[in-house]
């Protein structure tokens, strides 16, 4: 008895069955999407083998069952994928992104889909003091002219405006003007608030992009006091 259930065990078909159940108890030791829908979708392709030939006919519903297992499992892979590439990003907007270092390929995709590119002809209120502005700013050209704490000085490109509304929905602390020639990126902040409360992951990645754009303000604004 022991010994033919050791034999089966040890068969090539018992072999493929360990195989797969290894790969898939593997998987999920990875954190990384991508290495654990690979690791799963290896392990489902040797289940769908072993349902092949472990009888003499095909197991047709472990194959069935498995096989759509398998085609969400390719389609997940895709998706993550996806997300991570930057072959997506228009030509565009791939400056853009380079700009707003460490997020990831498919949230500054979804950020980008609500946004508009906006070139200021004159100088341009952007945000009051002590009120919650209607749209965030990404400054991609041009300086900016800021007033806090009865202090004037100049923001450089590359910076949110706006942002700590999307954080906490607080008022502006500062008052900011573009100056005329000035690009920035534009969002509609309900809208964007809107979208970060349907797509968790999202969310977070626009907060943290955010809260790091925040904290680098506040090391220079301590410099200027």
């Amino acid at each position: 008895m022991w010994f033919n259930t050791i034999s089966e065990f040890l068969s090539w078909a018992g072999i493929i069955v360990v195989a797969a159940a290894s790969l898939q108890t593997i998987a999920y030791m990875f954190a990384h999407q991508i290495a654990l829908r690979v690791f799963l979708l290896a392990g489902t392709s040797l289940y769908l083998i072993y349902y092949f030939v472990a009888a003499d006919d095909p197991l047709w519903p472990a194959i069935f069952g498995t096989g759509c297992i398998g085609v969400t499992s390719v389609y997940g892979l895709l998706r993550a994928i996806a997300y991570r590439s930057t072959l997506t990003i228009s030509k565009l907007h791939f400056p853009i992104f380079e700009k707003m270092n460490g997020m990831e390929p498919g949230a500054f995709r979804k950020l980008m889909k609500t946004a508009e590119i906006v070139t200021f002809e004159d100088q341009t209120p952007l945000t009051q003091i002590g009120v919650i502005p209607d749209h965030v700013y990404f400054i991609i050209d041009g300086e900016l002219d800021v007033n806090k704490s009865n202090i004037d000085f100049t923001m450089e490109p590359n910076s949110f405006v706006g942002e700590i509304s999307i954080i906490g929905e607080f008022a502006a602390t500062a008052t900011v003007f573009s100056r005329a020639g000035s690009k920035a990126v534009v969002w509609n902040r309900y809208r964007l608030i809107e979208i970060m409360d349907k797509d968790d992951r999202f969310r977070i990645s626009v907060e943290a992009l955010f809260s790091k754009d925040m904290a680098r303000k506040l090391a220079q604004a301590a410099k200027v006091q």
